[in-house]
């Protein structure tokens, strides 16, 4: 997603209940989950009022017209 000129890439899902977040609403610097409008911070993932896990959040990478993902190894 892109906010205010600057790229964000978060999971796909909200970690409290699986809900999609494609129609999250971002305002400012948070995103919020349609569900139960938990909000997150786009550069940490941290939720806002503590009711949930964070958020993972990726940073991306550019190359050209291209934009991909920097994922940590996790294991």
């Amino acid at each position: 997603m892109q906010e205010e000129g600057r790229v964000h890439i978060v999971q796909a899902r909200c970690p409290h209940q699986e809900q999609s977040l494609h129609s999250a609403e971002v305002a400012g610097n948070h995103l919020y989950c349609p569900r139960h409008q938990y909000g997150f911070d786009l550069d940490t993932g941290s939720q806002l009022d503590g009711a949930c896990g964070p958020l993972k959040v990726y940073a991306p990478i550019f190359e050209g017209a291209l934009v991909g993902i920097e994922v940590p190894d996790e294991r």
